[in-house]
């Protein structure tokens, strides 16, 4: 019992904390498209995700927005610092699109606290 906890915890611990299951490369925060001037008026979609940490586990949140508008700048900023606040991807739409899926994951034993704003016309 004892090796096999062992064995578990040495794999989640030397896996990469970046990479999903489907190899793609996640980031501490986003800030994709044309974000330098983002009025209120053309906000689509704000989203807080906040999960506590459980120790020797990972959190993970999926963030969907589906509208009308298209999508010129997509923000997914960390709220906490890089070391211990995860990572976020854009796995499907996003700039360009009348949608976008968030997927954030945290670190082992580490909670996730995203803030994400969607501008659109």
């Amino acid at each position: 019992m004892i090796v096999v906890f062992a064995f578990l915890f040495s794999v989640a611990v030397i896996t990469p904390a970046s990479i999903n299951a489907q190899g793609d490369n996640y980031v501490t925060s986003i800030i994709d498209g044309n974000c330098t001037t983002t009025p209120d008026q053309d906000i689509l979609f704000n989203d807080h995700v906040h999960k506590v940490g459980i120790p020797l586990f990972t959190r993970s949140a999926t963030s969907t927005y589906y509208g009308d508008g298209i999508i010129y700048c997509v923000k997914a900023i960390n709220q906490q610092s890089e070391e211990v606040g995860g990572h976020v991807n854009i796995t499907k739409g996003g700039v360009g699109h009348t949608f976008v899926n968030i997927e954030m994951k945290s670190f082992v034993s580490h909670g996730i606290d995203f803030r994400i704003s969607i501008y659109g016309k």
